[in-house]
């Protein structure tokens, strides 16, 4: 039997950045369904995914996306020789999707010699977004920001 994909996080947000120190920025990440005010609509998507599989030499894998099992898209990556310890990253900066109905966007990972590893699977679907109070600032109606004015020093 094949191998299994060791897989450490996987997330789902709207872009994935290059920061300082070779770090990723993760823009708003989804943490449960996506949820979409008005379907069809045109919406763009970035993947972070970590994975600890130890390789001892260079291994080629492919990516899939899809939509309800219909591929979005696909492509090649590479995780460079390591063994297990430190997660080799693969990231897709971002790409769009044309979302018809209420489905599932998943995320998967193909490596010969492995078995194929759903990375991350959400669903999709139609929903109104209620604009609620800023739980941090209850009286500020959907995220509107709050200027505060610097503290007047005192004397002594």
């Amino acid at each position: 039997m094949a191998a299994k994909i060791q897989l450490g996080n996987s997330v789902l947000c709207d872009y994935v950045a290059k920061g300082e120190g070779n770090k990723a920025i993760l823009v708003n990440t989804y943490s449960g369904d996506v949820i979409a005010q008005t379907l069809p609509a045109m919406l763009g998507f970035g993947v972070f995914v970590e994975t600890f599989t130890p390789a001892l030499a260079k291994l080629t894998g492919e990516v899939t996306v899809s939509l309800d099992g219909q591929k979005l898209l696909s492509f090649q990556t590479e995780i460079a020789p390591n063994n297990g310890t430190e997660p080799a990253i693969i990231a897709i900066t971002q790409f769009q999707a044309l979302v018809q109905k209420d489905c599932d966007l998943e995320v998967s990972l193909r490596i010969p010699g492995f078995r194929v590893a759903t990375v991350l699977k959400k669903r999709i679907r139609q929903q109104a977004v209620a604009m609620n109070p800023s739980p941090i600032l209850p009286g500020l109606p959907g995220g509107r920001s709050l200027s505060v004015p610097p503290k007047k020093a005192t004397s002594p």
